[in-house]
């Protein structure tokens, strides 16, 4: 009997651990985190349909919090759809995402409540905004800028506190 129950304990603990949270750095105008791949959606969010404008965004659950990655402009729906067409080759059959973000908003209502964004992201209180720096994953890394995979240019151009 006891062991069905170390059993039952490692199931669970495995089964949790799956969808941990980890955080490499953070403080109040920067975000280093990395989350698993249930915990993580990307999209082209529609800004005006009649002008077929969208805008590349990424989410990460860490406990109630979706915090959400944008990126710094607004572009056509269809550049857009093709960068997410890139950005989903990269997080396609990996099992961890690690996003990078500099100035928050502040933590907020959570306002995910249409389409095409699933479900499990909509039911969390609170979302905060970052304006989005880059994505790793074990596949690589791809970035808002062109060098902003560089390791000289992990803090997104701001000055790292001391």
């Amino acid at each position: 009997m006891k062991f069905f129950e170390i059993l039952f304990i490692l199931v669970v603990f495995i089964g949790c651990s799956s969808h941990s949270v980890k955080i490499y750095n953070r403080s109040d105008r920067f975000i280093d985190i990395e989350v698993s791949k249930e915990d993580f959606y990307l999209f082209c969010a529609d800004i005006d349909k009649k002008e077929s404008k969208s805008i590349m965004s990424f989410y990460a659950i860490e406990d109630n919090v979706v915090h959400e990655f944008l990126f710094r402009s607004i572009s056509k729906t269809d550049w857009c759809l093709k960068l997410q067409k890139k950005y989903r080759k990269l997080t396609q059959d990996v099992s961890r995402i690690r996003l990078i973000g500099i100035d928050p908003s502040q933590k907020k209502k959570n306002t995910l409540k249409t389409d095409p964004v699933p479900e499990r992201f909509k039911v969390y209180s609170y979302m905060k905004n970052w304006v989005f720096i880059r994505l790793e994953t074990e596949r690589g890394c791809k970035a808002y800028f062109d060098t902003g995979c560089d390791p000289e240019k992990y803090w997104g151009g701001l000055f790292p506190q001391k």
